[in-house]
This record gives structure tokens, sequence and C-alpha cells, in this order.
């Protein structure tokens, strides 16, 4: 079975090249319709790999899997695009016609583009500092107005250290047991919204998951991963239906 490094990797390689390739040419120009288009390519490939609904919000996805947008990808190639060009001699033909478009055409569709994502028209000392500031204003664009979905999701945006994918991504797991995880935290459900909903389940026992049976499952260097991911809430209840141990009080 595949990992999800693996199949980031082929995704990163095989993909997204080929659907933004020549993007700092076309890319200022495109429409914010457009733009929604080719996001689809990306936002399909973690609905199947995390095994989620197509109702998840697409903002939530990216921060399960520590992703951004295919636009922000772009911009950034965009912009690292500008630096080489303002590196070149000034008497050079791509330089001049830098220099000429800045009133109307490419650069002016190019500085309306950055405006979007609030990027400020600065010197930069290296293309990786593009990427580096681009990505922190596209994250925080992202989730600057939450949606009541976007405020139910367990993962604090703000907090992060470095935006990156869940650490249970990371981990060794078989895709069936990845996407369960995947599914209880990306839901805006808790363990205990959907009461009644299981045969043979006390209603106050209610859980989100599609099929219980996988849960019991778990084998028990994968159930960490899963611990990990639930809230407080989420563990009482997983330790009312006997999968988890009481935890033992301090005397």
């Amino acid at each position: 079975m595949w990992s999800w490094q693996l199949r980031g990797h082929l995704f990163n390689t095989l993909v997204i090249p080929v659907a933004l390739y020549g993007v700092p040419i076309w890319g200022p120009a495109l429409s914010r319709s457009s733009w929604k288009k080719l996001e689809a390519i990306q936002k399909s490939f973690l609905q199947k790999e995390l095994g989620v609904r197509v109702q998840i919000p697409y903002s939530i996805l990216l921060a399960e899997s520590g992703r951004l947008p295919l636009e922000v990808e772009a911009l950034i190639l965009t912009l690292q695009f500008v630096f080489c060009l303002q590196k070149l001699e000034t008497d050079r033909h791509s330089r001049l016609a830098l220099m000429q478009s800045q009133s109307s055409g490419w650069f002016a569709d190019l500085f309306l583009w950055a405006s979007r994502w609030d990027f400020p028209e600065i010197k930069w000392s290296s293309e990786s500092a593009i990427r580096s500031k681009l990505s922190i204003l596209a994250v925080q664009k992202l989730w600057e107005s939450p949606t009541p979905r976007q405020l139910y999701y367990t993962r604090d945006i703000n907090r992060m250290i470095k935006y990156e994918e869940q650490p249970y991504l990371r981990g060794k797991l078989p895709q069936h047991i990845r996407q369960l995880i995947s599914r209880y935290s990306t839901s805006s459900h808790s363990l205990y919204v959907q009461e009644g909903r299981w045969t043979g389940i006390r209603s106050d026992y209610g859980i989100q998951f599609q099929d219980l049976r996988d849960l019991f499952l778990l084998p028990e260097e994968h159930l960490g991963y899963f611990i990990k991911s639930i809230d407080q809430a989420g563990q009482a209840a997983l330790v009312r239906l006997g999968i988890l141990d009481a935890p033992e009080r301090a005397h």
C-alpha cells in the first residue's frame, strides 16, 4: 500500500507541474472563477486520499494536509519569476518588458493578483523568502473570517509553529486507518453529536464514524494516532464504549 508521503510526492511532481505549466505568463490574468475550477484538481485529490465527504471545506482539507491552494503555489512561482527578472541587466529585453508593463499589462495584473492575498510590494532577498512570507499570509487569509464549519475544526491553525500536515499522515498507517482518522479530524461533529445513530449503542454514546466496526478493529499501535486526534470528550466516549481504559486518577 502506497504511503501518504509517496502519493503526495507523485501529485507534487506529476500533477502540479502540468497544471501550472507556464503559470507566470497566464496566471496574473486568470479570473477567480477559473482559479476555483483549477483548485478542483487538488481538492479532489485530498478528498480521495483523506477519505472524507465532499462537504468538507477546502480550507480544512488544506490545513489537515499542510498544503497551500494551487493559486498560491502559482503566485509563488510567478513572484519568483519576477525576482529572477529583476536581477537581469537593465538592457535585457525581458527586464525592459517588465518595466513597461507596470502601469498596464502583465505586471499590473500581477500586482492586483498579489494584493488579493495581501502580499506587500517590497524587495525580496531570496526566492525562499517569497515562499515563506506568502505561505503565512495565505493561511491567515484562508482563516481570517472562519465559517461555523471551520470553527469546529479541532486543529488550531494560529498556534501551529510550522504549517504542515498532521502527524498521523506521516506515520506508516494503512490507508483505511489513515482515512478513519481523517474523517474524524475534519468532521464538524464530536463523538456525542449523532446520538442514537448506531444500532446496539446507547443514545449518549453516539459516534460519528460511518463504520463503527472499524474502530473496534484498530490495532493497538495505530490507536494512538487516533487518540491524539480527538478531544477529551471524545476520549471519554471511547472509555464508556470499552475501547479505551479509564485513566487512573491521581491520589
